[in-house]
């Protein structure tokens, strides 16, 4: 049975993800589509577009979002309306607990599946393999392109439009 597949994002893990759908290294995956913040010029072979209505009246079995928690909040719902599972890789979107509410009743009603894949919280899966042999101490960097810290708390700390060298987010 192939699954049908809706990318929100087309940044680095939306388009590693769309890419390889499109290019068939996905297994039984069709790319249904890519919905992009803003429009783009077309790439080939890719159902790009930045019509939210348009991306969501294509039939999709799972909804991937990769864009940050704008696309959580602005998205997540009609992913579940439309029928699709949807996993999110900006999990620190659902630290808002009247989103994550919501989230939850949609998938409620919808019998849809709202999942949070332990890749998309950085190095989880890489710590709970390590932890086995036991951990004194752990580093784990994490870089971002400043669009993806829109509307988050990272705004509050600096002017995410004057950054020209990396700024620290959290540390602890």
């Amino acid at each position: 049975m192939t699954v049908r597949v809706g990318v929100i994002g087309y940044g680095a893990i939306g388009k590693d993800l769309a890419d390889a759908i499109a290019q068939g290294r996905a297994g039984d995956a069709a790319l249904a589509g890519v919905l992009v913040q803003r429009p783009r010029t077309p790439v080939s072979g890719l159902p790009l577009t930045s019509d939210p209505a348009a991306f969501f009246s294509e039939p999709m079995d799972v909804v991937f979002e990769c864009a940050g928690h704008n696309a959580v909040r602005a998205h997540g719902e009609a992913a579940l309306r439309a029928g699709a599972d949807l996993y999110i890789t900006a999990v620190g979107a659902l630290s808002d607990p009247a989103l994550r509410a919501r989230l939850e009743a949609v998938a409620g009603e919808t019998r849809r599946r709202l999942v949070i894949p332990s890749a998309g919280i950085g190095a989880l899966d890489i710590l709970a393999g390590a932890a086995v042999g036991g951990l004194d101490r752990v580093t784990i960097t994490v870089r971002k392109d400043v669009e993806s810290w829109r509307d988050t708390h990272a705004e509050t700390l600096c002017d995410l439009d004057a950054l020209r060298e990396p700024f620290e987010v959290f540390r602890g």
